[in-house]
């Protein structure tokens, strides 16, 4: 089809090329900018000092500084221990994924990969994904079969909401630890 217009309008097709090649360039270029803007500023919004909103067994508590750089250094504290461990931080869709530096610095506390979900502004811990359950679950099964117990799991759902509280205090109480912001960071300001 478009030989036929080449051949009947050759000035026509070559300006519909031309226009077409601007547009889409617009687009890319466009689309491209974007990406990077979100990318970029999407991520430092959640620059900033975090805190746990208790501290575990009554003294054990974390500070959590994001960086504008995407750095990040894990503080923890409580009962005669205070270190803190670095690295650098990353934000894909809804999960906050600290990277720690165990090569300059080998002895800090926290080494790998830690995953947060983050949720209304939030940061809390995923202790366990649904394929480590599955795992799991299945080497309950095995264990049943092998020993003729009766070990059964909860679903995941109610698995995931057990495991994944804290010791508020030595009495017993329990409670789904977070990290919340108590202090935001202006990254256009650290840049000046």
């Amino acid at each position: 089809m478009l030989a036929v217009i080449a051949r009947d309008h050759p000035i026509k097709l070559s300006y519909l090329i031309a226009s077409l090649n601007k547009h889409m360039s617009r687009l890319t270029l466009t689309f491209l900018f974007s990406i990077s803007v979100i990318i970029v500023f999407g991520q430092k919004k959640y620059s900033g000092i975090y805190q746990t909103n208790f501290p575990a067994y009554g003294m054990f508590g974390e500070t959590l500084t994001l960086n504008c750089d995407s750095t990040v250094a894990l503080n923890f504290r409580g009962d005669l221990m205070n270190d803190t461990s670095f690295g650098y931080w990353t934000v894909n869709g809804k999960i906050l994924t600290l990277t720690f530096d165990s090569i300059l610095h080998p002895k800090q506390r926290y080494k790998g990969q830690i995953n947060y979900m983050i949720k209304r502004n939030r940061f809390y811990q995923i202790t366990i994904t649904k394929k480590k359950y599955q795992e799991l679950k299945e080497k309950a099964d095995q264990d049943s079969l092998q020993n003729h117990t009766d070990l059964k799991l909860s679903s995941y759902k109610e698995f995931k909401k057990k495991y994944g509280t804290t010791m508020k205090n030595s009495s017993g109480k329990t409670g789904v630890q977070y990290f919340k912001k108590i202090k935001s960071t202006d990254c256009k300001e650290n840049n000046r």
